[in-house]
């Protein structure tokens, strides 16, 4: 059951549908995942409860907690670093295309693809030290003294990912479309908004589950 006491990162990581509940309430349930839901609701802590009332819990292939690090190291590649990788050079362009385009326009989000660049520079560094350093040692049972220092690397990395995607928040008015707004700009804050989703799934994951049981928490 889900309570006011009820971490951020548990709800996220155990009840289907509820990462899109939280992100709608701009709630970071990755880096933030130990805040618990009266932490960061406050007065609106009822609302969002009533909001998650009726969720069900993962079961079978959705329950990660019961899944393989293999398993879920291979569903992060696959399903994560490889889309990250895929989708942010189009963001990137569609972003652009609306700055350059639309500049004068009050509500134009400028800036946006220079955030999108610096994240997916990041990300794309971040991925490959994973892929090629901390996720062999997981699967490897590697000390948990040794992985302690990767792990808090990728973390502060999370952070800083989480800080990116509070400022393209920001800079879209969390992606309300302005009236009239052209094709090029509804692709645009419906597929960083999409892209955003996913990575916070991402990081959840990774937060919530992978890197707590490889240190034996």
């Amino acid at each position: 059951m889900i309570t006011a006491n009820t971490p951020l990162g548990v709800v996220a990581t155990e009840y289907s549908g509820a990462t899109r509940i939280l992100r709608s309430h701009g709630l970071d349930f990755c880096c933030g995942g130990n805040t618990t839901i009266g932490e960061a609701c406050g007065e609106n802590t009822d609302k969002l409860l009533s909001e998650l009332q009726g969720l069900e819990k993962f079961e079978g292939d959705d329950d990660w907690k019961s899944r393989a690090d293999s398993e879920i190291i291979d569903h992060i590649i696959k399903n994560y670093h490889a889309k990250h990788r895929e989708d942010l050079p189009e963001l990137i362009r569609l972003a652009r295309r609306v700055e350059q385009v639309h500049g004068y326009h009050p509500e134009c989000p400028a800036g946006l693809a220079d955030v999108l660049e610096k994240l997916e520079e990041d990300l794309l560094s971040h991925m490959a030290k994973e892929e090629q350093v901390l996720f062999p040692a997981i699967l490897e049972n590697a000390d948990k003294d040794w992985m302690s220092h990767p792990i808090k690397a990728m973390l502060h990395e999370h952070d800083e990912a989480g800080k990116d995607v509070e400022l393209m928040d920001q800079l879209t008015n969390n992606f309300t479309l302005p009236e009239g707004a052209c094709n090029t700009w509804r692709a645009s804050y419906m597929n960083t908004h999409t892209f955003i989703q996913e990575l916070m799934e991402h990081i959840s994951l990774e937060n919530n589950i992978l890197f707590p049981r490889a240190l034996g928490e």
